[in-house]
């Protein structure tokens, strides 16, 4: 096939077409090509400042993420702790009938009842727990405690189980610490008139739940949580049900005890919200 461009006049053949011609349409192809190929580079200063945007959008967001994924860890647990607490009540009400077929409720708290109570109404319906012994101390004592309320006070109750003084203390295989109280306080006047307090077997229970063993922070409203079993009625639910949105929103801040934490977070629609003291 002949060539039918032709650089020069006269019917001279185009393969003697000037060499500058060639020259310079090699010298552009070659041009375009490299430009292609080796892209201008950044300057030192260009990098740097390109690293600096890149910390900086990091340090803003890393942080919020993981505020994120803790928050919505903390919540998974708690709904799967209130699925296995409902459970335990109704399949355990259902096979041994109202918890007053084991417990005196109203009378003087023993060990022998307390213990042989766990043993039927609890344990037999968790998965292998591990079982503190009677007066074993698993939390370090913080000085007058060994739990702080959210606004960072030591609470005074005695997380040391004691069959002694109806309390038990289990740990399931997640890693969960179960605290349990089957007795409350009757407050009464003796032959002196003085007031006197009696620990008496109740058929309402409280459970402290601490989602991370006895690790730190051991504070309520961050790891610690309270439920309330009735094994008359056979429910399960977070303490404070009966208490208006105000009353939980003033106890569940950062200058409150955070006793009633675990109901905002129910009546957020189990989620931790933006107001939470987190």
């Amino acid at each position: 096939m002949s060539l039918l461009l032709n650089f020069r006049g006269g019917g001279a053949p185009a393969n003697n077409a000037p060499a500058s011609f060639w020259n310079n349409l090699k010298r552009i192809f070659l041009l375009e090509t490299s430009s292609k190929i080796c892209p201008v580079a950044f300057t030192l200063a260009e990098v740097l400042i390109t690293l600096g945007v890149i910390g900086i959008v990091a340090a803003l967001t890393i942080p919020n993420l993981m505020g994120k994924y803790k928050k919505q860890v903390t919540v998974n647990k708690l709904k799967k702790i209130n699925t296995v607490l409902s459970q335990i009540v109704l399949q355990s009400g259902n096979e041994n009938g109202a918890a007053n077929g084991f417990l005196p409720i109203g009378q003087t708290v023993d060990a022998k009842t307390t213990e042989n109570y766990f043993k039927n109404y609890w344990f037999p319906y968790l998965n292998a727990p591990t079982i503190f012994p009677s007066g074993t101390a698993p939390y370090p004592n913080i000085g007058g405690g060994f739990i702080k309320s959210r606004n960072g006070n030591v609470i005074g109750i005695s997380f040391v189980p004691a069959y002694s003084s109806g309390r038990a203390m289990f740990q399931t295989n997640d890693g969960v610490l179960f605290f349990v109280l089957v007795m409350s306080w009757k407050d009464e006047n003796d032959a002196d008139g003085n007031q006197i307090s009696t620990k008496v077997f109740s058929e309402k229970q409280s459970v402290y739940v601490d989602l991370n063993e006895i690790k730190p922070p051991n504070t309520r409203g961050l790891d610690i949580f309270q439920f309330i079993l009735d094994f008359e009625k056979l429910t399960a639910q977070p303490s404070g049900m009966n208490l208006t949105d105000a009353q939980i929103k003033a106890n569940c801040s950062y200058s409150g005890g955070g006793d009633y934490c675990l109901v905002k977070i129910v009546r957020d629609g189990w989620e931790i919200a933006d107001d939470y003291p987190w």
